[in-house]
C-alpha cells in the first residue's frame, strides 16, 4: 500500500513537471509566432491569449520589442493596452519609453501610454533625475503644437503627485 502511494505521488510530480515544461515551450512558440506573423489581427489574438491566460517573464519584453519595431508603430496602442492588461507594474522600468509614446505616439498610443503610467502602483521607486528629465521633456513638448497635449498634461500631473 505504501509503495503504491509513493508511486502515485511520483507520477503526479512527473505530470506537473511535464505540464510546466510544455507550458513554457508553448509560450515560447506563441511568442515566436507573434514576432514572425504579418497578420496583425492574428498577432493581437495571440498577444491576448498570452496576456489573459499565462504568467511568464517573456511576455512584457515581447510587447516592448513589438512597441519598438518601427514597422508596427501603428499598432502600438494595442501593444500598450496589452502591457496594461498584463501587468502595469512590470512596465515601470520602461517609463522613459512610455513617456516618449505619450509625446510622439499617435492618438491611441499616447492615450494608452498615459493610462498605463497612471495605472502604475505606488511606490513608484523612480530615480529623481529620471523623473526630472522626463518632466522637462514633457514640458518642452507642451511648448510645441503637440497633438497629444491632454495626455502630456495627465502624465505631468502624475509626476507631481
Amino acid at each position: 500500500m505504501l509503495l503504491l502511494k509513493s508511486q502515485i505521488i511520483m507520477e503526479k510530480k512527473s505530470l506537473i513537471r511535464n505540464i510546466l515544461f510544455n507550458t513554457k515551450e508553448m509560450i515560447g512558440n506563441i511568442i515566436n509566432e507573434i514576432n514572425s506573423t504579418k497578420d496583425h489581427e492574428y498577432r493581437k489574438e495571440l498577444i491576448f491569449l498570452l496576456v489573459d491566460h499565462f504568467k511568464d517573464d517573456r511576455i512584457i519584453p515581447t510587447l516592448i520589442h513589438l512597441i519598438q519595431r518601427t514597422d508596427l508603430q501603428h499598432y502600438n496602442g494595442s501593444f500598450i493596452f496589452a502591457c496594461n492588461e498584463y501587468s502595469p507594474n512590470e512596465c515601470k522600468k520602461y517609463l522613459d519609453l512610455f513617456v516618449d509614446l505619450v509625446i510622439d505616439g499617435d492618438y491611441e498610443a499616447s492615450m494608452s501610454a498615459s493610462a498605463l503610467i497612471h495605472d502604475f502602483s505606488e511606490p513608484y521607486d523612480w530615480d529623481e533625475k529620471l523623473l526630472d528629465k522626463l518632466a522637462e521633456k514633457l514640458r518642452t513638448a507642451l511648448k510645441t503644437k503637440n497633438q497629444n497635449r491632454e495626455f502630456i498634461e495627465v502624465v505631468l500631473n502624475i509626476f507631481k503627485e
